[in-house]
């Protein structure tokens, strides 16, 4: 799927430097400074870029039902899951 939306480069960027974080050979001050930055910088960047690429011509009607799906399932376990840990909604 993200290659033919057009943006397979920059996840794959994005999911190494995700497993690099969890390296052991890594020193934990170099990650922390590097999630800093990254969070300031790099992540938005990424879902910036990302956006711009991706080409949702691409998509046919089964991928359009099955992402008005995923939003759904994610919006209503959003509202289910902030209901059910807030004790005062119980």
């Amino acid at each position: 799927i993200t290659q033919a939306l057009g943006v397979h480069m920059v996840l794959g960027a994005f999911v190494a430097s995700a497993l690099a974080g969890s390296s052991k050979e890594v020193q934990p001050e170099a990650i922390d400074a590097l999630h800093r930055f990254g969070f300031a910088f790099f992540i938005p960047f990424f879902f910036a870029y990302t956006g711009a690429r991706a080409d949702l011509g691409v998509l046919d009607a089964n991928a359009w039902l099955v992402t008005a799906l995923a939003i759904i399932v994610a919006c209503a376990s959003k509202l289910i899951g902030g209901n059910v840990s807030d004790p005062r909604t119980l």
